[in-house]
């Protein structure tokens, strides 16, 4: 839960004068909604990392690992091309981060 948005619900009830079992009420849907969206951010992750640990070898090209599902095939990269699309990639989010 964030110590900032706990200060300001309780900051606000006692300007607008809200009764403490309100307050309480309120500080308590706020923390169940923060820990819902941990846990959506959390399984979201878990769905990423368990996607990319599918890569299987190849039986036709030994030098390829190869990733199939949803009707789509991708063939991982060799590790000097990784580093290259990694870095395209740092450079690209760097460059977007400063534009917007």
């Amino acid at each position: 839960m964030s110590l900032k948005a706990a200060f300001l619900i309780l900051a606000g009830s006692v300007v607008l004068h809200v009764s403490p079992l309100n307050t309480l009420i309120i500080l308590c849907g706020f923390m169940v909604c923060a820990y819902a969206d941990r846990w959506l951010v959390e399984r979201a992750m878990f769905k990423i990392v368990s996607e990319e640990m599918e890569w299987k070898d190849d039986k036709e090209h030994p030098e390829w690992q190869v990733s199939k599902g949803g009707g789509l095939t991708r063939i991982k990269l060799p590790e000097e091309h990784q580093a290259v699309v990694y870095r395209m990639g740092e450079m690209v989010c760097r460059i977007l981060k400063n534009t917007v």
